[in-house]
């Protein structure tokens, strides 16, 4: 991604206490919903929408956003969507969380033409008692057109936040990798491998989550990037991906990705496991495409012998050019699962 710098807009906002049922929460939420038609310029940072919330030491809060986009001209245009929360004096908590996807212009091929909408997860913690805020920001840039804009569609894009402490919440986050690919730490697919397993065995420290003992059920929410690598993009630096890479348009790319939330057995093997699958097909124009798939409610098995959980995410490569999975930047982390206790 592109250096981003945060600036701090003032926007009309309207609150409302109700659950959306594309976000799973445990618990109440609060849906800030962007009231009137927000204009997001190429260059810095835009803060959207913003939401303040006063915290204990410890406590935690599943943030959600989603924002939806239309566009000024026909071209295609860099989209990112983050999520970055800071205390009262302004320092930002952990990094910004994020997704991207390239805008593809007013006549672009989404469910409504010209719109896309894309989604970012977070897991706020608080170091310490006092008020947080959490913005809903947004970015755009190109490198042929300056004289653009997108717009942030009103009511259809959102920041939602859990209203009560999300007791025992975890989150991963999987590796470094830098916006050229360079690192030794990206996961690419479709160059010699193409199944790989997001947040388990792709450099992401296995963590095992153990739900409260009092959780009947649990959510999962996961959002992530994944980098189209088509010839001579500066998005994927790597020489080992050379032979398999095509010009750019000349292929689609498919990838299936299923979100897995798999309860271990008392001996640390697989008991059950429950999924949420998509295939998505990429064009090289997206370049980058932003993936969000969340599993609610899903009962905790007490036939398994273990309250222990994995999360991962299996991608597997179907066809067309190779596929950067992107991961911690400077700012940012570009790929993000969280699990709550119901």
């Amino acid at each position: 991604m592109t250096r981003m710098i945060k600036i701090t807009l003032v926007v009309c906002l309207l609150a409302l206490t109700i659950p959306l049922p594309h976000a799973s929460a445990a618990g109440p939420v609060t849906t800030t919903k962007l009231s009137s038609a927000k204009s997001i310029n190429p260059g810095n940072r835009v803060t959207v929408l913003q939401k303040a919330m006063y915290l204990q030491s410890g406590e935690k809060r599943h943030v959600r956003a989603r924002i939806d986009t239309t566009s000024s001209t026909d071209k295609v245009v860099a989209l990112t969507l983050s999520i970055t929360c800071t205390n009262a004096s302004g320092t930002v908590i952990g990094k910004s969380r994020a997704t991207a996807r390239n805008h593809e212009g007013f006549d672009g091929p989404y469910k409504i033409t010209g719109r896309l909408p894309i989604y970012a997860d977070a897991l706020l913690t608080a170091p310490a008692a006092g008020t947080y805020t959490c913005a809903l920001e947004a970015w755009t840039a190109s490198s042929v057109i300056s004289d653009y804009h997108l717009t942030a569609v009103a009511n259809d894009t959102w920041l939602q936040t859990s209203d009560t402490d999300q007791v025992g919440a975890y989150q991963w986050t999987n590796p470094a990798c830098d916006s050229q690919g360079t690192l030794a730490s990206c996961t690419y697919l479709g160059a010699g491998t193409d199944t790989s397993f997001l947040f388990y065995d792709d450099g992401t420290p296995r963590h095992v989550w153990t739900a409260s003992s009092s959780a009947t059920s649990v959510d999962v929410a996961a959002s992530y990037t994944l980098t189209t690598c088509y010839t001579n993009t500066s998005s994927c630096k790597n020489e080992s991906i050379k032979p398999y890479q095509k010009p750019s348009g000349s292929v689609v790319t498919v990838m299936d990705a299923t979100l897995q939330l798999i309860q271990l057995d008392a001996t640390n093997h697989t008991c059950h496991t429950t999924t949420n699958k998509i295939r998505a097909t990429i064009s090289d124009p997206a370049h980058h495409y932003a993936i969000s798939q969340t599993l609610g409610s899903i009962p905790i098995r007490s036939d398994c012998g273990s309250r222990d959980f994995l999360v991962r995410v299996q991608l597997d490569h179907i066809s067309g050019q190779p596929v950067k999975v992107d991961g911690q930047q400077s700012s940012a982390a570009l790929a993000t699962a969280i699990i709550k206790n119901r």
